[in-house]
């Protein structure tokens, strides 16, 4: 009975009308009709899913690269609220193929000083991208930064905001979520939780070192592997007794006795094939 009541007002009297409705005309003509009842009968009618538009959103378009420094995209972390002496940005560049991070601290963001770390803490060490993506403003790419890209006689493109539907910008994201947890855990083994100021800048070399030896879901490597064609070593000489040593208590080092070992070897099997060459002829 309640249920074929609830049917008839709904279909019949209100051609479908929402819950509300349909509960208001329930309540002047009937009693002790539940509300959370005639929601739920409203939600699950047929004929009022099938009329209800379908939104699908299109799936996240994919950027593949396959090749390293092809695109990278750069973005500022505010860090205004706790400056580290004149430090108040931290600049996270990171390589779309490899997921690779090159962390450096800003005084401010200024074009010319924001062109000047780049030259000297990315250009510097792997040469110029391909593509150079930014959502950080038209400020941020500027005549600045394009005369010191063209200095170095690349041609790359700029990309201001980002890609439609894309899930690039999500990798750059997503890492300075990261630099924050990580600088956060740091700030918090170093007992300086209560302190508004604490010295992120230094620590920013262990972040980026970090975060870089970690094995990306895409690739199944590091980005320190995929860059550098290697893994990293926990220690810098493994086996070392102390931390200065001579060239000869390298472990696994070629002394010059060794190198003697090995020409006295390679002359003495030289002499040997050309005395059974000699025979055979």
């Amino acid at each position: 009975m309640l249920y074929d009541t609830v049917a008839e007002v709904h279909t019949q009297s209100t051609s479908h009308a929402g819950y509300k409705k349909v509960a208001m005309i329930l309540k002047s003509e009937f009693y002790g009709i539940p509300r959370q009842f005639v929601q739920e009968f409203c939600k699950c009618c047929p004929t009022c899913e099938l009329a209800r538009p379908q939104i699908c959103r299109p799936a996240p378009r994919l950027i593949i690269e396959k090749e390293f420094m092809h695109r990278i995209q750069v973005d500022l972390i505010d860090m205004r609220n706790s400056p580290d002496g004149n430090y108040n940005y931290i600049c996270h560049v990171v390589d779309h193929f490899s997921k690779y991070h090159i962390l450096f601290p800003l005084k401010s963001k200024t074009p010319r000083e924001v062109a000047l770390m780049l030259e000297e803490r990315v250009l510097a060490y792997v040469g110029l991208p391909r593509i150079f993506q930014s959502d950080n403003g038209k400020e941020f790419v500027n005549l600045i930064l394009k005369r010191l890209f063209d200095q170095w006689g690349g041609d790359t493109l700029f990309v201001n905001g980002r890609a439609p539907r894309s899930q690039f910008p999500g990798c750059v994201k997503n890492g300075n979520k990261v630099i924050r947890d990580k600088l956060r855990k740091l700030k918090i083994d170093s007992g300086l939780n209560d302190e508004s100021s604490f010295p992120w800048a230094s620590w920013l070399p262990k972040v980026m070192y970090a975060m870089n030896i970690v094995h990306s879901e895409t690739t199944k490597l590091s980005p320190f592997e995929v860059v550098f064609g290697m893994i990293t070593r926990g220690n810098i000489l493994a086996g070392a007794r102390t931390g200065v040593m001579d060239e000869e208590e390298l472990p696994g080092g070629n002394t010059d006795k060794d190198t003697e070992n090995v020409w006295f070897v390679s002359q003495t099997c030289y002499g040997i094939i050309k005395f059974i060459n000699k025979f055979n002829y």
